[in-house]
């Protein structure tokens, strides 16, 4: 962004380069042009727009996004263990349930109490 920011601000006198007498080509120009346009309005309405430590506070502004995204990613892949475990769990319960180890509640019934005492 910071990159963004000094390249923007360095072609704000500069015209945009002509291209051939194709229409299509004219079309791409006036889009680009206008997005940049849009882009250094917005950056002029920032408070960062003459400041002296703009670069470092864009700069900040890109390493606080980039750990952000580092962080939703790693939520996600934390969560997505724990509803792993979670299954994994359950499907062992009901194997259990169903050969009448523990009961619905979890509980140990007498086959599971002598199959413990078996180990």
């Amino acid at each position: 962004m910071a990159k963004e920011y000094f390249d923007y601000k360095g072609q704000l006198s500069v015209a945009p380069p002509s291209f051939g007498g194709k229409k299509k080509s004219k079309q791409k120009l006036q889009i680009s042009v206008n997005k940049r346009d849009e882009i250094i309005n917005q950056i002029r309405k920032t408070k960062c727009w003459n400041c002296e430590q703009v670069s470092y506070h864009l700069t900040q502004l890109e390493v606080q996004d980039k750990n952000r995204t580092i962080m939703q990613e790693l939520d996600k892949v934390l969560q997505g263990n724990v509803d792993e475990k979670e299954a994994d769990f359950n499907n062992r319960n009901a194997i259990l349930t169903q050969y009448k180890i523990i009961d619905d509640d979890l509980n140990i019934l007498f086959k599971g109490k002598v199959a413990m005492q078996a180990c």
